[in-house]
């Protein structure tokens, strides 16, 4: 939680003798709430969830690498214009990201839907 009281992503990776090595926080301006996140073989963490800006929640999909910088961050307004939440997130041998969620209507009838990146 930041100093305005809204909810952030804080990433911290610690050495096998648990010796903080790096913190990151991801706060682009409104709530994030963390679902899911996974580490590649190169020591890439993905982070996924959801973000509420504006009264309607969007999926997001960070990646930083084994230092600890952001690499790039993604987000996906469903089809629908509702709010919308990952729930999951992937990577194959290949390195293809796969985030998975949920997409919801206006009148609240929920779509399963997946985006590759």
């Amino acid at each position: 939680m930041d100093p305005n009281g809204d909810h952030d992503i804080v990433l911290v990776k610690y050495s096998t003798g648990l010796v903080q090595q790096w913190v990151q926080r991801f706060d682009p301006g409104g709530e994030e709430f963390m679902t899911d996140m996974t580490i590649d073989n190169s020591g890439n963490v993905f982070i996924t969830g959801y973000t509420d800006f504006n009264d309607s929640k969007d999926m997001f999909l960070l990646k930083y690498n084994s230092s600890g910088t952001l690499e790039w961050n993604t987000y996906h307004n469903g089809m629908f214009s509702g709010n919308d939440s990952s729930t999951c997130v992937a990577v194959d041998s290949l390195g293809n990201v796969y985030m998975a969620g949920y997409e919801w209507e206006a009148h609240r009838k929920r779509k399963s839907h997946c985006h590759n990146v």
